[in-house]
């Protein structure tokens, strides 16, 4: 959440280290907290004294809106400024109050599709054993809905599976339960864009 505390809000991020003359597309999650907001987005050479694209202006509602702009570096450029801002000439109206901004992020090109990884999906293959091996995101539609489902079948044999000789026939000892880890691959609520990453 951004609160406007005073009637020319701005904020911003210079970015070094880019491609010499290249493409960038600045992108940014939106949302006002009730009715509508108009404000505009940029993206500002490294000098800040020129606009490479913008200001452009958008309207956030209360849901969450993805927007982007594009421009691009002169030759012999390698930085740039991303930037949300309140701009008179456009017609904005963000004088007062708060917007929600998230998941800003800039790439290289023309097409942000390209840097999302959905992390509310399972992020690495399945083993065997029915478990995720390494690095994993586990995500719920709510805070109440468990993301993990685990049975234990009974045991249709007195002999373990995995014993290395078997249980005598009136052995008490049951076998050991296989275990099954359900991963459902759940989105979040419509309102709510969470679960989301993004790379340069």
């Amino acid at each position: 959440m951004i609160t406007a505390i005073t009637t020319t809000p701005v904020i911003q991020q210079q970015i070094a280290s880019l491609a010499d003359g290249g493409t960038y597309t600045f992108y940014i999650w939106a949302r006002a907290p009730s009715g509508t907001r108009k404000i505009s987005l940029a993206i500002v050479d490294n000098a800040y004294a020129a606009y490479l694209a913008g200001p452009t202006q958008v309207t956030p509602t209360t849901a969450w809106q993805r927007f982007k702009i594009t421009g691009t570096l002169a030759a012999g450029q390698t930085g740039l400024w991303i930037v949300v801002r309140q701009y008179a000439p456009n017609g904005d109206d963000w004088t007062t109050g708060d917007i929600h901004l998230w998941g800003a992020c800039l790439q290289h090109g023309n097409d942000p599709q390209k840097a999302y990884a959905r992390t509310w999906a399972l992020q690495t293959p399945l083993v065997k054993a029915g478990l995720a091996a390494g690095p994993t995101v586990i995500a719920t539609p709510d805070s109440t809905a468990s993301p993990l489902k685990t049975t234990a079948p009974a045991p249709t044999s007195p002999t373990a599976p995995c014993s290395s000789s078997p249980r005598a026939a009136n052995s008490s000892s049951p076998a050991a339960p296989a275990l099954a880890t359900a991963l459902p691959n759940s989105r979040p609520p419509a309102t709510r864009p969470v679960g989301l990453a993004c790379s340069r």
